[in-house]
């Protein structure tokens, strides 16, 4: 069986590794490559953002605007 899943790798390689698996005069391709990338410096912004600050709400009420921490 094999170890635990590692998430901790970085872009370049992910980008590397895809990139060695496409054709690289397909557009269309390299796109898709560069949107995933995207999502994944998204998903690690996003999760950073969450360790730090913890999970939260906003709440628009009219002009008002409220943010709360969750209690998961």
């Amino acid at each position: 069986m094999t170890g635990p899943l590692r998430v901790d790798v970085g872009i370049d390689k992910i980008k590397d590794s895809l990139m060695s698996r496409i054709d690289n005069t397909d557009p269309v391709e390299v796109e898709k490559v560069g949107r995933y990338l995207k999502h994944i410096e998204m998903y690690r912004r996003m999760e950073r953002t969450v360790r730090k600050e913890g999970v939260s709400v906003t709440t628009e009420n009219g002009s008002q605007t409220f943010v709360n921490p969750t209690l998961y």
